[in-house]
């Protein structure tokens, strides 16, 4: 375990990533763990490097993911370093499925990420802010982005969904 990089909760759902799992709990009405169990990070598995970003719909029933990977050995190539944002079902305790993944060809596509109103918002890096719809549930695809003053490494929007800031 590589510790705790990021932790998301929505009602009774919270999502813990760490560099090789993903740990999703749910919560009983008294607070309590109705249940507690962990999706493996295939995508990520050996070779993420750097930041891990997790956020939870509305519904509490998607999880988010972004990421950066580079995978390591003698012969380093720009085709081994990518990012990501993947969508995984966290609803059925017995099964998790993954549901979408979009791979960005530049590690740093996906860093910050927070999802509101059946949007998730990216921090893009230098390529600013972009907004991924999520409507259906199999496929994530790029609404439209923003270019940024500067490099954006973090999001935050308001709580109605009109304004997203980006850290930079």
């Amino acid at each position: 375990n590589m510790g705790t990089l990021d932790v998301s909760a929505d009602g009774k759902v919270a999502v813990i990533a760490d560099l090789y799992d993903i740990t999703v709990i749910h919560f009983a009405d008294d607070g309590s763990v109705a249940a507690e169990f962990e999706v493996e990070a295939t995508q990520m598995n050996s070779g993420t490097k750097g930041r891990l970003h997790v956020a939870i719909n509305e519904s509490g029933s998607s999880a988010y993911l972004s990421f950066q990977a580079e995978f390591s050995g003698d012969n380093v190539q720009a085709a081994n370093r990518y990012s990501a944002v993947e969508k995984i079902d966290v609803r059925n305790v017995e099964d998790s499925e993954r549901l979408a993944n979009l791979r960005f060809s530049s590690p740093e596509q996906a860093l910050g990420l927070v999802t509101q109103n059946g949007m998730t918002y990216v921090a893009s890096g230098q390529q600013g802010l972009q907004l991924l719809d999520g409507q259906n549930p199999k496929k994530l695809s790029l609404k439209t982005y923003y270019q940024t003053p500067m490099r954006a490494i973090d999001v935050s929007v308001d709580s109605l969904g009109q304004r997203a800031y980006t850290i930079g």
